[in-house]
């Protein structure tokens, strides 16, 4: 098994989110059994990022509590770290397992049936000097395969900046603010 970019065709996982292309584990066949397939991306500058926001768009059909996918990310290019877990406060449907067999990792498995949108927010990278980079790592065990896994639409995005407009100055009364009478000064 290894990732392809084309457009999927096997199963329920086929077709792409947007675009012609999606990466996928095997387009036209399913996954194999004891696959270990590593997907990396670019190198990122987080030197200046701030609750920068990971997106992806995804499809899969993979053998429940055994196969799947997880993310990985790396600040120096050696060391990777599994990102987030199951449930996690900066995950928005991250993680539907808390440990696949497969890996002893937690994942996505089972059937999202369609494409789904995961997010993360990317704080505890805030301004990271190293070269920063994620890998999507997908798994299986040595029985039993299914369609696979797709991913589209990978995408890192920074907050727009907060922006308060002034509207209208509104100048007081100056006849209110000066001194009756004989007031020395």
């Amino acid at each position: 098994s290894l990732w392809q970019l084309g457009t999927p065709a096997y199963g329920t996982t086929t077709g792409t989110h947007s675009g012609p292309n999606a990466f996928d584990i095997n387009l036209t066949t399913a996954y194999d059994n004891n696959a270990n397939c590593e997907l990396i991306s670019p190198v990122f500058d987080f030197t200046s990022a701030v609750n920068a926001k990971l997106s992806f768009w995804h499809n899969y059909n993979c053998e429940g509590f055994w196969d799947g996918t997880r993310v990985e990310y790396t600040t120096d290019g050696i060391t990777w770290n599994v990102l987030g877990t199951m449930n996690d406060p900066r995950g928005v449907n991250w993680y539907n397992y808390a440990v696949l067999n497969s890996s002893g990792f937690p994942g996505w498995a089972d059937n999202s049936n369609g494409w789904i949108k995961s997010t993360y927010l990317l704080d505890t990278l805030n301004n990271v000097a190293g070269p920063v980079q994620f890998k999507f790592v997908f798994t299986s065990d040595a029985s039993f395969v299914y369609d696979g896994y797709s991913i589209d639409d990978f995408q890192i995005t920074l907050p727009q900046p907060q922006d308060a407009e002034m509207t209208a100055i509104t100048a007081p009364d100056m006849s209110s603010c000066l001194p009756k009478g004989n007031v020395p000064l």
